[in-house]
Order: C-alpha cells, then structure tokens, then sequence
C-alpha cells in the first residue's frame, strides 16, 4: 500500500510539473518596467523537458534559453540594438491558470520588473 501511494504521489506530481511547463508554452505579450521607462514586446516559448527555448523582442526577434522548474522559469538573451550589445535575464513565475507571468529582469546592472500576458 504504501508503494502504491508513493507511486501515486510521484505521478501527480510529474504530472503537474508538465502542466505547470505546458501552460507556458504559446504566444506572450511582454511589458517591462524600468526605473527610466516602460518597453514592450513579445515572446514566444517552447518547452522540452525543463528546456525553455524561443524568441522575443519587438520587430528584432532574439532567441531565448533558458529552464522551467514547476512554475518558475528563468531564461536570457542576448540582444543588439542600436549598436550596442547586451544580455537580458529574466526570472519569473506562471500563475496558476497559466495566464500570467510575472518577475523580475535586468541587463547590466539596471533593474526592472515584467509581466506577461498569454495570447
């Protein structure tokens, strides 16, 4: 019996890790909010295993790497514009209904938060 509810609790919860990464899977719209201002953009994110991969940005796309860990994901890019050359991370959390994710982001050492909407 008791192997039997170990079993259990161990699919359930591989179960609602794959939900959790599945939900964030799709079409995102992204707001960034910095201490100079606010930027806008997409992204859009595959998920293989705890591998997160994609792209965002506006009319430039950049592709993404990163991982998921139940609800919790992380991911950086690396993007040119203007000339000048940056990394991007992120570390945010999908809510429940796998709608929302919000979080924090920098590049360098400035400092903002974002959040995103599911298309």
């Amino acid at each position: 019996m008791k192997a039997l509810l170990a079993g259990c609790t161990g699919m359930l919860s591989a179960a609602l890790t794959a939900l959790a990464q599945a939900s964030v899977a799709g079409a995102w719209n992204l707001e960034m909010l910095w201490p100079g201002g606010r930027s806008t953009g997409s992204c859009t994110f595959a998920v293989e295993a705890d591998r997160l991969s994609g792209t965002c940005g506006g009319d430039d796309r950049f592709p993404i790497a990163g991982s998921v860990a139940g609800r919790k994901l992380s991911w950086r890019m690396d993007v040119t514009q203007g000339g000048a050359q940056g990394r991007l991370e992120f570390d945010g959390e999908v809510d429940e209904a796998g709608t929302t994710i919000k979080g924090s982001c920098n590049v360098g050492d400035q400092f903002g938060s974002f959040t995103m909407t599911k298309r």
